[in-house]
């Protein structure tokens, strides 16, 4: 029995564990690294005309939820020509709205470059240095990639939607530094499954459907 320096008797008390300081992040890791971070490059992968944009990112995530139930779509970076959301413009504005109104979603609105003045019909040449323009749809997406690499560091998911190549570089780093890697694009054929683990065709995804077979490929 413990006693007092003036001989009194310590009350009995019983030793209980500290709980391990690292379990609340263990519980906090294991719901992050369900987490899906989505990069969708609009002029690459259009939405079709009369499709309802607000159920958007309702039916991706059903889709990603074929892969695994416990997937959810946490932020989302999108770019791309607002005029290529629509044919119609009125309704081309009214998608972006849905996006800019989604607390997910940071939209970039990259105007296509014009090749003949308005006023005077005058033609310019096209731009061919695209790649060395930092405010491309192209260049900002991999700009927010990094960016996402510093704010939400795996494990956790990325989904790129788009076939672009010239995301190849930019994908891979991801891949590279341990994002489990989603792809969808209109093109089965895209170079960018190399660096994906699942592929979803773009039309199959917005309808909740489940990514495309090994044989596609």
């Amino acid at each position: 029995m413990a006693t007092k320096f003036n001989g009194d008797p310590l009350p009995r008390f019983e030793m209980k564990p500290k709980p391990k300081a690292h379990d609340d992040d263990e519980a906090t890791l294991r719901l992050k690294s369900k987490n899906v971070h989505v990069i969708w490059d609009w002029n690459n992968a259009p939405i079709p005309s009369g499709y309802d944009m607000s159920t958007l990112f309702t039916k991706i995530q059903q889709g990603l939820q074929t892969l695994d139930p416990a997937l959810t779509i946490n932020t989302v970076v999108a770019s791309g020509d607002l005029y290529m959301l629509d044919i119609n413009e009125a309704d081309a504005e009214a998608r972006y709205q849905i996006l800019d109104k989604d607390d997910r979603v940071k939209t970039f609105n990259v105007p296509s470059r014009e090749v003949t003045c308005d006023a005077c019909r005058k033609s310019f040449p096209r731009c061919n240095h695209e790649e060395d323009d930092e405010y491309t749809r192209h260049a900002i997406l991999a700009r927010e990639m990094m960016i996402l690499n510093f704010n939400h560091p795996p494990p956790c998911y990325l989904l790129l939607i788009s076939g672009d190549k010239k995301f190849d570089t930019s994908l891979s780093f991801m891949a590279s530094r341990g994002y489990k890697v989603l792809l969808s694009s209109p093109d089965g054929d895209t170079s960018l499954r190399q660096h994906s683990q699942e592929f979803w065709l773009w039309q199959k995804l917005i309808l909740g459907e489940g990514p495309s077979t090994q044989e596609s490929k």
